[in-house]
């Protein structure tokens, strides 16, 4: 088939027919309307000069801070705050930036139709000079015209008003994008220089103990920090946590009354519910917290600090109940010191300010970790959940792991490599945190998808009648692959590779790979 080839001249402009032309005057007319309609009001234009100052503002006080300035002189902790807190700005000035490019979207569009509109009245007078039967609606034509051009030249304006503000925070943006990539830079450098000395040795820093100044000052770096996450929630977070709230209590009602009528609902082949099963269905509180934690931190995981670690405190608590309840309460003693555990990680990230307090609370986390791992692998309490061999002597040698880099992190304190300390203390128990988190989140997920699946309203369906066990093993399946790659991504995180990692991968994906002559990409 021969290509069809498109005349320039039969897209160009044409004018306007002297015959009915009165009806292109009322077509005009609306186009003017609609333009105006389009014009930004004072008390608009009002609003966004004030959106974007105040961000302006917000943005130059944060560029401008102490804390910023000195990225090079920042652990990794503050690294990750002041990422986090740069990350949260561009989001702001990526939602404005969204707002604006629609307003000049629809003001190009209407500049557009009305110039065209201009150019067909204009090309009407030129070709028609000399036509007698066009005189008596010239003065109309001209009258169209200069409405035109008043009309332009305030969308005009607003355009250029629009584009100004574009051009505010594209400004304010780069010097983010800046500060995002020396942020990772800085990281890197982290990583490589972890094993140096950073602090005094331990017993000397213990003289630091007797200056009266020091909770002050950590009492006074929590404050700021809770200031800074406060404001950062009531600007950018509201309707997240107003959404999340309104979810949580529907799916609270929805399973407190599948507690009470769940006889009901299943359907009489799959009445014969497991202890699993049972155990989820008779904690309604604790699945519906345990849920919405998860959801939380896995969709806003640039939530402020100190509400990202309230949510944390949430989470275990359910996952404590959970525990217990799933696998019994031999479990109590240990899930209960774990989660007391991580609550002081909690109280060490919110009032993080390196000095000999946070060393001697990192020295009695160490002992606590030891404690958890040498329990743990002393009771062999896994060999009973976990069939496979391979995988149980894999966790047994895991918890050797944890306790031996527990040994390493009081040796590291002890030395003055601080955040080599941090390191060895903190990754096995924001690990053994996760691995429980996630081993429930595969329970709960399975149990919810047998109920489901169960229910009468699905059994009516024949092909969930019938091929029951296929759809609920791949769906399954399915659930703990995508839970599998969750934990992977946040162990990565934890272990402070993720960006390392996802960026390896991002180059081999794009750049590809060569074998021999064979490029692959």
């Amino acid at each position: 088939d021969e290509a069809i080839q498109v005349d320039q001249d039969s897209v160009a402009l044409r004018p306007f027919s002297t015959i009915g032309i009165n009806r292109e005057f009322s077509a005009t007319n609306r186009l003017i309307t609609e333009a105006e309609r389009t014009l930004l009001t004072g008390d608009e234009t009002t609003e966004y000069t004030s959106n974007v100052d105040t961000l302006v503002s917000d943005i130059d006080g944060f560029m401008n801070d102490s804390v910023t300035l000195s990225v090079a002189s920042l652990s990794s902790r503050e690294l990750d705050q002041l990422s986090l807190r740069a990350g949260y700005f561009a989001g702001r000035i990526e939602s404005l930036q969204e707002e604006h490019s629609r307003i000049s979207g629809e003001i190009e569009s209407d500049l557009g139709q009305l110039r065209d509109n201009r150019q067909r009245y204009e090309l009407t007078l030129e070709i028609n000079k000399d036509d007698v039967t066009l005189e008596p609606v010239k003065e109309s034509i001209e009258r169209s015209i200069q409405k035109i051009d008043t009309v332009m030249n305030l969308l005009q304006n607003d355009l250029v008003f629009i584009l100004e503000l574009q051009d505010r925070l594209a400004e304010r943006k780069t010097g983010l994008d800046n500060l995002l990539t020396s942020v990772k830079q800085q990281k890197v450098v982290l990583g490589e220089t972890l094993l140096q000395r950073d602090v005094p040795g331990f017993f000397i820093d213990l003289a630091s103990l007797r200056n009266t100044k020091l909770m002050h000052s950590h009492w006074l770096s929590f404050k700021d920090s809770l200031k800074a996450d406060l404001d950062m929630l009531k600007s950018g977070y509201m309707r997240a946590v107003i959404i999340a709230i309104l979810v949580m209590l529907a799916l609270l009602a929805f399973l407190v009354r599948f507690r009470r009528n769940h006889a009901q609902y299943i359907s009489a082949d799959h009445s014969e519910l497991s202890k699993i099963h049972l155990a989820v269905i008779n904690s309604p509180g604790a699945t519906t917290f345990f849920i919405m934690g998860l959801m939380v931190r896995l969709l806003v995981p640039d939530l402020p600090q100190f509400f990202y670690d309230i949510n944390l405190l949430i989470l275990m608590l359910a996952m404590v109940v959970l525990v217990i309840r799933i696998y019994g309460a031999v479990f109590r003693s240990w899930i209960v010191v774990l989660v007391a555990a991580t609550s002081l990680n909690i109280l060490y990230e919110l009032s993080y300010h390196p000095g000999v307090l946070l060393r001697i609370l990192l020295l009695g986390l160490s002992f606590v970790g030891i404690w958890l791992f040498a329990w743990i692998h002393r009771k062999e309490l896994f060999s009973g959940l976990i069939r496979h061999s391979l995988v149980y002597k894999s966790l047994r040698v895991l918890v050797v792991m944890f306790i031996a880099m527990q040994f390493l992190g009081i040796i590291a304190n002890l030395a003055g490599t601080f955040r080599l300390a941090e390191f060895f203390t903190l990754v096995p128990l924001q690990i053994a945190v996760l691995l429980i988190a996630i081993e429930l989140a595969t329970k709960l997920a399975d149990t919810l998808l047998y109920l489901i699946l169960s229910m009468n309203y699905l059994q009516k369906l024949n092909v969930i009648r019938e091929d029951f066990q296929v759809i609920y093993k791949k769906a399954s399946w399915l659930l703990d692959f995508i839970l599998l790659i969750i934990f992977i991504s946040v162990a990565l995180g934890i272990l402070r590779v993720k960006d390392m990692v996802f960026d390896w991968g991002d180059r081999f994906l794009s750049d590809g790979f060569k074998i021999g002559a064979i490029d692959i990409s």
